[in-house]
């Protein structure tokens, strides 16, 4: 469909790793997991997650680590591996992560794609806000710290 698209409106969508059914470490994750690095994620995130179905990176996530972790930084500060994030109606709808002149991105748990910076499906929006790349273990520890408070649960000491 994206092929079939750029023979109508060009553009510089380009697949980089495809979903393939049956192989669950190509669509289990979501663009959040995608772009905070909680791809293939420790134990204790898939129990949360499993328990509280309700308490996964979503939306609510992504604004807990806006508020508590990340760094925003002006579009003319830009580097790669920086965290995009997409906005529609104030609410956090989709994230990537910035790659030359491109955003590489999860598109819902299909196939992962890189795209110019506003090449994604409108339901995303069209307000975005850039963000300093957390490391795999600050997201994981902020994912249990959110979890946490979603739940009332302690879950580290």
């Amino acid at each position: 469909m994206i092929a079939e698209l750029g023979l109508r409106l060009p553009h510089s969508i380009a697949l980089v790793a495809k979903a393939i059914p049956g192989d669950a470490a190509t669509y289990s994750y979501t663009c959040f997991q995608h772009a905070f690095e909680l791809t293939e994620p420790p134990q204790l995130i898939v129990d949360i997650a499993t328990l509280w179905p309700h308490v996964y990176p979503n939306s609510k996530f992504v604004a807990y680590l806006i508020e508590h972790y990340l760094e925003e930084v002006g579009s003319d500060e830009i580097r790669d591996r920086d965290v995009v994030v997409y906005f529609n109606g104030g609410v956090a709808r989709h994230a990537g992560r910035v790659q030359g002149e491109r955003v590489v991105s999860k598109w819902g748990t299909a196939h992962l794609w890189r795209h110019a910076l506003y090449e994604v499906p409108s339901a995303y929006g069209n307000e975005v806000r850039f963000f300093r790349p957390l490391c795999r273990e600050d997201s994981q520890q902020a994912f249990v710290r959110f979890a946490e408070i979603e739940t009332g649960e302690t879950f580290l000491q």
